[in-house]
């Protein structure tokens, strides 16, 4: 084992079993059941005892049983290395390469203070990194154990250039301004059944908020080190049944490559309780679905970027690929609830595209100008709770919203549903949107935008409004709702081509207040067919 041999003459291990410490009943099972040695289907499986481990002994146990695997497994011989359940202190890196599972339930790993680097990660170490490129290190899975940072600033886990990596039913906690897991350049990422929790802040950095739980990251030198940098995606990635608390981002990524999104992703099934920034950050992901997941007091809910509109964390990857980012996205089945953190506006789900004016520089490449628009996501069957926004899209296209819930009751500037910025062939259909502060469903500068048969229910009046279409918004399709209001019911102002029709709409009474209200700025605007009721004036179409 040379390599083992020059890695120790670099540096001093221990890893040390505190005595004492209770074991787990199933996994102690699993350890004393399992057959050490070759198994009949060919694969290997090294024991690693705590006694091997224990106090006082300077013992590169588990460590040699990856390094054996490393020289002997391929894919027909694959390696699975089983700890003894206990508790470890733990002062290096565990290394894992390719063929290998480690066994690890029952047992706690501690990050000793003075040890300041991941705990475990793939592939080699050294001054130059590693040289792996592609989708090198295939079949790699971690079950069990419990990865204690202890306050680390550096990622508990870290994986790159991996083909088929499997992480679950594990345990990752405690860490400040960082990520617990990062992971980059992926063909098959799967994290199920994990825990993840007590991710800090400190230092008073806003930018320390931008630490996922899980962060999907590039090769880039700049925010992944110590691998080889090369222009590559990840691909098939499914985070499921996982639980993210006390984290200051749950999963996704702020970095990726213009041209070349990361693709096939899947997170279904998770919670996600208290997370001040956002729980789910979907930056240029294609083909990706969203569901069933759980959030509770986030700041933000679920994101759908193209690119961010300061272009941070963009990188030049396919020079010749459309601006516009064909995400062939599904957020659907989600419960939501979200509050104001102070991080940034929070919305439960958001669909952005960015219109560069110049090309831009944020802490990425520069970024070519463009219209650098996100399409084809669906939005349906969410249950939204919100201090804030609702559903926000902006400079989205061809965007789908159907059957969600939405309670907007906080104080401030409060939509349901917003449609905005160059937002094109909007469909707005079936959803209930109750107590909004400011507006139920609203269109602001967009085109092509159908608003049907929706429930709007606004319990503040003044120039408050149920449903609205403004601010340079074109051809708008506004029928069959159900719209209560103390404010307007549907205002169109400042809108060419709108034809309301067919809705329901029930006022207050209140003074100075319409069922519907057009005016002298919009053109082409056609009423027919709408029932009002409670208003002193129904209909105003100022000249």
């Amino acid at each position: 084992m040379k390599k083992a041999k020059v890695l120790l003459a670099a540096a001093t291990f221990s890893l040390l079993a505190l005595a004492g410490q209770p074991r787990d009943t199933a996994a102690a099972t699993y350890y004393d059941t399992c057959k050490e040695g070759a198994q009949a289907d060919g694969s290997q499986i090294i024991k690693v005892s705590a006694k091997e481990m224990k106090s006082g002994q300077q013992s590169m146990a588990l460590q040699d049983a990856f390094y054996a695997a490393q020289e002997k497994a391929n894919s027909n011989k694959k390696y699975t290395i089983v700890v003894e359940p206990g508790e470890y202190q733990l002062d290096f890196s565990l290394h894992m390469y390719r063929y290998t599972t480690l066994h690890a339930e029952g047992s706690t790993f501690n990050r000793v203070k003075s040890f300041d680097g991941n705990m475990l990660k793939v592939g080699d170490v050294g001054d130059d990194g590693d040289k792996k490129k592609g989708y090198y290190y295939d079949g790699i899975t971690v079950i069990g154990g419990t990865w204690n940072g202890n306050g680390t600033k550096k990622p508990i886990y870290r994986a790159a250039h991996c083909k088929n990596l499997t992480i679950q039913n594990a345990t990752f906690k405690s860490c400040v301004n960082t990520h617990l897991m990062e992971v980059a350049a992926l063909d098959g990422f799967t994290v199920r059944n994990c825990t993840f929790q007590d991710g800090k802040r400190a230092g008073g950095s806003k930018s320390s908020f931008a630490n996922e739980a899980i962060q999907i990251d590039i090769t880039e030198k700049k925010h992944f080190n110590a691998v080889a940098s090369e222009v590559i995606t990840s691909r098939n990635i499914t985070i499921e049944n996982n639980t993210f608390k006390n984290v200051l981002r749950g999963v996704g990524a702020h970095t990726s490559y213009v041209g070349l999104p990361i693709t096939g992703v899947r997170i279904t099934g998770n919670t996600f309780e208290n997370i001040p920034s956002i729980a789910i950050e979907c930056l240029h992901f294609q083909d990706c679905l969203v569901e069933n997941n759980t959030l509770k007091k986030c700041g933000r809910g679920i994101s759908v970027f193209s690119i961010h509109e300061n272009a941070n964390g963009m990188y030049n990857g396919k020079k010749s690929a459309p601006k516009t980012l064909n995400a062939k996205t599904i957020l659907r089945n989600n419960k939501i609830q979200v509050q104001n953190t102070g991080e940034s506006v929070s919305s439960g789900i958001a669909v952005q595209g960015a219109n560069l004016k110049k090309a831009t520089k944020g802490d990425g490449e520069k970024i070519a100008k463009g219209n650098y628009m996100v399409s084809n996501v669906q939005i349906y069957n969410n249950t939204i709770t919100t201090k804030a926004m609702g559903i926000i899209l902006r400079d989205a296209k061809k965007i789908t919203m159907k059957n969600n819930v939405i309670t907007a009751n906080g104080k401030g500037e409060n939509y349901g549903i917003l449609a905005t910025d160059a937002s094109d062939g909007i469909n707005i259909q079936g959803n209930t949107v109750t107590a909004a502060k400011v507006g139920g469903i609203t269109a602001r500068n967009a085109k092509n935008v159908k608003i049907l048969s929706n429930t709007v229910t606004v319990k503040t009046g003044g120039k408050k409004y149920g449903i609205m279409s403004a601010d340079g918004s074109a051809n708008v399709k506004i029928g069959g709702n159900t719209v209560k209001a103390k404010g307007t019911g549907i205002l169109v102002r400042r809108t060419r081509k709108a034809n309301i029709y067919s809705n329901k709409i029930t006022g207050s009474n209140a003074k100075n207040q319409y069922g519907i209200l057009i005016s002298k700025d919009s053109k082409k605007a056609t009423v027919k067919k709408n029932t009002i009721k409670k208003y002193k004036k129904k209909i105003l179409k100022r000249k």
